[in-house]
């Protein structure tokens, strides 16, 4: 394969999530290949918790 991005399906969040809180239904993202983009400073990522999930037990017409 070519010019292929994968993201990884293990850990707490998707990383498509942790880059932009995408869902990747039609996100466009920026790729560079050059060598000559560098990172200086390394900055450590902001807590995240996510929002709790809400169980409904079944949807009714009532």
């Amino acid at each position: 394969m070519r010019d292929v991005i994968v993201f990884p399906i293990n850990g707490q969040r998707p990383h498509s999530n942790e880059i932009a809180g995408s869902d990747l239904d039609g996100d466009q993202y920026w790729v560079y290949w050059g060598d000559r983009f560098t990172i200086e400073q390394h900055v450590e990522p902001l807590s995240y918790t996510g929002a709790k999930k809400i169980e409904v037990s079944s949807i009714t017409p009532e």
